[in-house]
């Protein structure tokens, strides 16, 4: 899960194990284990022949007039993403912020 300024800019990603992550989006969106059942079935069907590693989908819920909404695709990622990274240093257990922030800023 990461944050973004108004206009869609990276400012890094929340850092947490991967169920609490999920509780606080099932707070949010009631879909999120259908969700990631298409999304397996999906990638599968369309990369297993294809591809072998890890891979990030980015999505979105964005706050609309009837509610929040899931945006389920913006993109797919066919390497390691800054998530995979906030995952593996949430699980090495150091004293460190709740939101990783990148050394570089984007406008």
């Amino acid at each position: 899960m990461f944050d973004t300024t108004e206009t869609g800019g990276y400012t890094g990603n929340t850092l947490a194990p991967q169920a609490a992550l999920e509780r606080v989006l099932a707070r949010q969106f009631d879909g999120l284990d259908i969700l990631k059942e298409i999304c397996s079935a999906v990638l599968s069907q369309h990369l297993a022949a294809r591809y072998e590693g890890p891979l990030g989908v980015d999505m979105m819920l964005v706050k609309t007039v009837q509610g929040i909404m899931l945006h389920p695709c913006i993109e797919v990622n066919l390497r390691r993403t800054m998530g995979y990274v906030a995952l593996d240093v949430a699980r090495a257990e150091y004293d460190l912020p709740s939101v990783l922030r990148p050394l570089f800023g984007w406008s």
